[in-house]
């Protein structure tokens, strides 16, 4: 009997331990949708609070990034999503077309939430989300205006140990933030631009841009790494909704 008792809780501690590893690597992968499936289920965890600690205005004393950082303001949004009246996550957005395409990253505007909110130019909008790929991390958001400036975009890879900028909005407790990271291309590998540079939670959603104020791709974070979608990834996103 005791040896029948103690391979039951040995049995049932490892398949617990399985069990959860196993869902992490789901839910990171996002294997057959998994990430989404939990995203409805449960609330999304909210980061506000370390977010509040972090906001950054221009994180370098050098004068070039403020004016790198005005090429881009104008085709960077701020987005965040609210559940049961709370704000459950944020981060930030390019725009894509003149009357409101705006394009994030997947887990910005998760399943889960019941409204989505943009800030662009100053102005405040209600957002629906109108195509979303959790495989590829990526989602189009669609606000009722005319007149948005969409990002430029460069089509050429940037070259392994180029210095780029990763700028975007966060929100302060009345207003949304601008903030510019400085960061070294490591290497390209399909689809994607792997950086090195701070590591902030927030930085999803922002863009990739270039001193001439041009776009590279759009950031996220995997872990402790800081990655890219590459630009012609989010054409064709965005070109293949508009069919």
């Amino acid at each position: 009997m005791k040896r029948f008792l103690y391979t039951l809780i040995v049995g049932g501690v490892g398949g617990a331990i399985f069990l959860f590893l196993a869902v992490g690597v789901l839910y990171r992968s996002d294997r057959l949708g998994f990430a989404n499936l939990i995203d409805a289920w449960l609330p999304p965890r909210t980061i506000i609070r370390e977010v509040k600690q972090e906001i950054v205005t221009s994180p370098d004393s050098d004068q070039n990034i403020s004016q790198i950082a005005k090429k881009f303001q104008e085709s960077t949004a701020m987005i965040q999503s609210y559940q049961d009246g709370k704000l459950i996550r944020f981060g930030s957005g390019l725009v894509m077309t003149q009357d409101g395409l705006i394009i994030t990253i997947e887990k910005v505007v998760p399943v889960g939430a019941q409204s989505y909110q943009v800030l662009v130019n100053g102005k405040v909008f209600n957002a629906a989300v109108v195509k979303r790929d959790a495989k590829n991390n990526l989602a189009l958001l669609k606000v009722d205006s005319n007149g948005l400036k969409p990002a430029t975009f460069d089509d050429k890879n940037p070259d392994p140990g180029a210095t780029l900028y990763v700028f975007g909005r966060i929100a302060s407790l009345t207003d949304s933030e601008n903030f510019v990271h400085k960061v070294f291309v490591n290497r390209l590998a399909q689809e994607k631009v792997f950086l090195d540079g701070r590591y902030e939670e927030y930085l999803s959603g922002a863009g990739l841009g270039n001193q001439k104020g041009t776009f590279h791709g759009l950031v996220y974070v995997d872990g402790q790494r800081i990655i890219a979608l590459q630009s012609s990834f989010l054409e064709d996103f965005t070109n293949n909704y508009l069919k």
